[in-house]
């Protein structure tokens, strides 16, 4: 009787911590797409500092960098996510926000590489975060 009662208990600590685990989904979800934010406002700063003649070139692309390095990582941590329902379609819309500011950033990195950072770069920036902002309050 005794190992049929440790069975039991067990057997709802697991039940209990995987119930846990897909509850806290969209809370990860809304943590990766704050970091992904976060870097995204960063670079256009970043990047309207540089048009406006306060950030050189080298700071500017050091921070552009560093900001890819954030939104790849909120990019891999949320596609690695095991979610279902609607933490699935969070997830997904996660992604979509993420991966179109790498995409905006990209764009942003190349312009600086050529030389400038147009002002159309620096708005699909803020786009961008502004994009991710709004997703984080899902």
């Amino acid at each position: 009787m005794k190992r049929l009662g440790g069975i039991a208990l067990a057997t709802a600590v697991l039940i209990v911590a995987s119930l846990a685990g897909c509850s806290s989904t969209p809370d990860e979800v809304t943590q990766y797409v704050k970091q992904a934010s976060a870097a995204e406002q960063s670079a256009a700063v970043g990047g309207r500092l540089h048009r406006e003649g306060k950030a050189l070139g080298p700071e500017t692309s050091t921070l552009f960098q560093d900001a890819m390095k954030e939104l790849t990582s909120a990019d891999q941590s949320l596609a690695q996510l095991q979610a279902t329902g609607s933490g699935a379609t969070l997830q997904h819309r996660g992604l979509t926000a993420v991966r179109k500011a790498i995409d905006v950033l990209l764009a942003a990195q190349r312009e600086l590489q050529a030389g400038e950072v147009s002002s159309a770069s620096v708005e699909r920036l803020r786009d961008a975060a502004a994009a991710l902002r709004q997703l984080e309050r899902r």
